[in-house]
């Protein structure tokens, strides 16, 4: 997976997760799903999905390894 793609972060596949980064995934959606956020499932789809990409990509330029283009 190229967490650096353009369009990365407005196409969701969470199916290409290890199973650390799918929880983390959850995590994000079932935030996002809390009333005071006002999201649908869509929304807090695509929302979690930009936040975990974003947090990706910040272990890259920290760390490196499996988030590497």
């Amino acid at each position: 997976m190229d967490i650096f793609s353009p369009d990365i972060k407005q196409n969701p596949q969470p199916d290409l997760l290890t199973e650390v980064e799918l929880e983390a995934f959850n995590g994000w959606y079932a935030s996002c799903r809390k009333p005071e956020f006002g999201m649908n499932h869509e929304e807090a789809t695509l929302k979690s999905w930009k936040l975990l990409i974003e947090s990706m990509q910040i272990l890259y330029k920290e760390r490196g390894d499996r988030y590497k283009p």
